[in-house]
């Protein structure tokens, strides 16, 4: 055996993580079928993870000892453990139980598999270094299903523990129950006993860790810790025939085929061994002196890879370069995730409790997803390139129509189809990788100048997006501000009549700062991080992704020319701070956008985290400061304590006149008046919540509801004062922030009018020689939509359709400046599609928005945009 050592090509950084599952307890081995990825842990769970949303589906307690191994074929999941038993499941959502398999023998761990679908025949390697195998063919099976569960490993006399001691006693037997199976499998029914002569006893000098079969040249390899990889040939009845050994000294734990004649090995230290299945010639390779012992391989184009200890290492067969990555936890598992037309995974389990997946695309030959992408970006930037050089225009025409040929070599907007894409570049993973992309912007609407080149970019990012998707595109300049992204989708040719609707989508990039709460995330704010089937980042709930799987939705539409309605985005980044600037910029780009049918926007939450929901109706704010301000600066209260009127005492003062300290009700005059009572057909909407959400009696939880959605309140936010802030100084100024929410009816210019009135009167009473000012910092009205108009019944048929679930009719106590605004000045009504859980932590730290949440999101906005006509 010849001996190669590899120069060492160190990667300090992993490639990128696209989902991050973590479980109470350590991991032992992974196995995917379809869309379901299976882990088996180290007390004998067996967990099933959706890949499509990134859920754990279901936990199943499988084994009474740890699961060593799991292997999947002809549509059977096959699970070995510690517990010297294996099952037999059909790989579901939740695995369905079909057969427990048994040896005579005291063989102790299962350490490996390997199943021949030829001759349906499963083949185990044992930690006595015995090999035995069992058909699992219908007509075979059931010749070997038996009801003697006294024959069972848990049950039988131990050769050991059940001898009979010192004392001419024997220790008291096992209960059958403790290792059989658990009590919603049907034990009796699914005993199947392999016989004594299904074994090769000795089948190795140490435990077989690694087993694999190549159905064409109809033999099977096993690798063991004595050294030695053997070779068998299979004859008529399936029994294994040794036919090769090779020695390679050091112990075999782990093997893979690189290729139909190349096999390579993962050895107990310092390497892997390569072997040529044609002529049985060996190559072994030192890869790094770091490499301890290779528990797990996989393989994906030409490159190996390997898990050692905590460190995943590469090795190119083709390139003979080598490269090594820190993972979580000490690895346990490997296994490589195929995806068509998408590059591969690697998925690692490890013994902390977590399981990774690594996109490997820069290991793999293929064209990946970013390939693609930049290769069909590079084609249209080329168009961009014409429609912005001199002479040639690309100018808007009226709404509704393509656009006007100013030269002969005009190229219009709209011709760019998303027919040009290949499906991939529209698919999920295309939409989360986007939205990885502008999650990374920091674009903080504070008006720091450090964040308006990161905004810029951002609406950049989006614009472009949309004009690569087949729109007419612009930004809208906002002075001092963000600017807006405004785009246009026109309907599929067959809708495109005159009384075609057009369809309003309003959202915003813009984001709640995260760098005072940077220390409390749990991942980087500014990095989209996918853990346990949630997308955690600043702005992923609110309002990136749900502006993203919209996009992507109109998007498909336009690809598959079902889009049944005209669709404008109109995209801000100053809706955190109040929407400045957007009532001003649609005014002056009124005739762009033209007529508008229905808004639709998707910025809050559901009431709970299990049921989706409609809103139609959200409070109004206003948010001010209230400062007392006093004549003589900051003073040392032990010198002039007492002497004169203290702006801090003013402001309590001041404060506590606004609400009643014991009810909470606000005490400014006329603040009630307009609020309307509750109608029969509300308190039937707020009924229909209170029979499927229980929070408390249903008494309680609709007054809960009702104090939260529909009646005015007034709340306290902090108070603040000038000075160095200790115990000693009398403040010169002292400052409160506060917030009244207000409901329909009710409007922010009519409360701010009562509001400065009563607060000046009750200041005058106390004769201070200080001064009050009030300043309104924002102010939006509220907003109140019909769920009985056709954009909340084509809403709620697509939310039933995608969820399979009538949606919750609800309304919010949080406020959007546009709503009311953007009704009012388009003349249209409004609807919102909640897209995320109420436990999305909007604004908070550890921000995020489930899997699941965001790709049916997407599903509901091409429903609606395909229904709504």
């Amino acid at each position: 055996m010849s001996v190669e050592e590899i120069e060492m090509l160190q990667i300090t950084k992993p490639p990128e993580c696209e989902h991050k599952w973590t479980f109470p307890e350590a991991f032992t081995t992974v196995v995917s079928h379809e869309n379901f990825l299976y882990a088996g842990t180290v007390s004998g769970h067996l967990v099933t993870y959706d890949l499509e949303t990134y859920q754990e589906v279901s936990c199943i307690p499988a084994h009474t000892g740890s699961i060593l191994t799991l292997i999947v074929q002809d549509d059977m999941l096959f699970s070995g453990s510690s517990d010297s038993l294996i099952k037999v499941w059909k790989p579901k959502r939740k695995p369905e139980f079909l057969h427990l398999i048994y040896m005579l023998s005291d063989i102790g761990d299962i350490f490996s598999m390997a199943y021949n679908s030829r001759t349906k025949t499963l083949y185990i390697g044992a930690q006595n270094a015995s090999i035995h195998w069992v058909c699992i063919a219908n007509d075979c099976i059931h010749k070997l299903m038996t009801r003697k569960i006294y024959k069972m490993p848990a049950v039988r006399p131990s050769k050991f523990f059940d001898s009979i001691g010192p004392g001419g006693l024997m220790a008291p037997q096992q209960h059958a129950s403790q290792q059989l199976v658990r009590k919603n499998e049907d034990s009796n029914e699914n005993l199947v006993e392999i016989p004594l002569d299904c074994q090769v006893l000795f089948a190795h000098h140490s435990s077989v860790y690694a087993m694999l079969i190549d159905e064409q040249r109809n033999m099977m390899i096993t690798g063991s810790g004595d050294g030695y990889i053997k070779i068998w040939h299979f004859d008529r009845d399936g029994r294994p025939m040794e036919t090769h050994c090779i020695n390679v000294k050091v112990g075999v734990l782990s093997m893979s085929l690189i290729s139909s004649w190349q096999l390579c090995c993962g050895l107990e230290s310092n390497g892997i061994v390569l072997v040529d299945l044609e002529t049985l010639q060996t190559m072994k390779l030192e890869v790094d002196h770091h490499l301890g012992p290779v528990v797990a391989l996989a393989t994906s184009s030409d490159c190996v890879f390997m898990a050692s200890d905590s460190d995943v290492f590469t090795y190119d067969t083709c390139a003979r370069t080598n490269s090594r990555w820190s993972a979580p936890g000490i690895l346990t598992g490997m296994q490589i995730l195929s995806r068509p037309n998408k590059s591969n995974l690697l998925v690692t389990a490890s013994s902390d409790g977590s399981i990774n997946l690594w996109n490997i695309h820069i290991y793999d030959d293929n064209l990946d997803l970013d390939d693609i992408e930049n290769e069909t970006r590079t084609k249209l930037d080329g168009l961009d390139d014409v429609d912005e050089s001199p002479g040639i225009l690309a100018t808007p025409g009226t709404p509704g129509t393509t656009g006007t040929q100013e030269t002969a070599g005009t190229v219009r907007l709209h011709k760019r189809s998303c027919k040009f894409y290949k499906a991939e570049t529209l698919g999920d993973d295309a939409m989360i990788s986007f939205l990885r992309r502008i999650i990374k912007f920091q674009t903080v609407s504070n008006g720091e100048s450090g964040h308006w080149s990161e905004s810029r970019r951002c609406a950049t990012a989006l614009r472009k997006q949309m004009r690569h998707f087949g729109a007419d595109t612009e930004l809208f300049p906002i002075e001092k501000g963000n600017p807006i992204v405004y785009a246009r989708f026109n309907a599929s040719p067959r809708f495109q009549t005159s009384d075609c609707p057009t369809v309003l989508y309003y959202g915003h990039y813009d984001v709640i700062d995260a760098k005072k709460d940077n220390m409390k995330w749990d991942t980087p704010p500014f990095q989209l991080t996918s853990v346990n089937g949630y997308l955690y980042g600043r702005g992923v709930t609110d309002d990136k992704g749900p502006c993203t799987a919209a996009l992507y939705a109109v998007a498909n539409l336009v690809a598959t020319e079902e889009l049944s309605c005209n669709v404008v985005f109109l995209i801000e980044g100053e809706e955190e701070s109040g929407s400045y600037g957007l009532m001003e910029a649609i005014e002056e780009h009124r005739d762009l956008i033209g007529k508008i049918n229905w808004i639709l926007f998707s910025n809050s939450t559901w009431l709970n985290d299990q049921i989706p929901c409609l809103n139609y109706g959200l409070r109004g704010v206003i948010s001010a400061e209230i400062e007392v301000q006093g004549v003589n600066g900051d003073l040392h209260s032990g010198v002039a304590g007492g002497i004169y009127k203290e702006p801090t005492s003013d402001l309590i003062h001041v404060l506590s006149k606004l609400t009643n300290g014991e009810s909470g009700e606000v005490l400014i005059p006329q603040f009630y008046d307009n609020v309307l009572p509750v109608t029969d057909a509300e308190r039937a909407l707020y009924d229909d919540i209170t029979t499927q959400i229980v929070l408390n009696t249903e008494t309680s939880l609709a007054d809960e509801l009702m104090r939260r959605w529909r009646f005015p309140s007034l709340t306290l936010h902090k108070l603040d004062v000038s000075g160095p802030k200790n115990m000693t100084v009398i403040p010169n100024s002292a400052t409160a922030f506060i917030s009244l929410r207000l409901v329909p009816s009710q409007t922010a210019d009519e409360v701010v009018a009562i509001l400065e009135d009563y607060i000046l009167k009750e200041f005058e009473k106390l004769h201070s020689p200080n001064t009050l000012k009030l300043r309104i910092k924002n102010k939006a009205d509220p907003w109140i939509g019909d769920p009985n108009n056709t954009l909340f019944k084509v809403m709620k048929s697509a939310v039933e359709t995608v969820w399979t679930v009538p949606p919750l009719m609800i309304r919010e106590g949080g406020s959007i400046p546009a709503a009311r605004a953007l009704e009012k000045i388009l003349d249209a009504p409004a609807a919102q599609l909640p897209c995320g859980q109420s436990s999305d932590n909007a604004h908070l730290n550890n921000e995020r928005l489930r899997v699941e949440n965001l790709l049916n999101a997407r599903r509901v906005f091409e429903q609606i945009f395909k229904d709504i006509q």
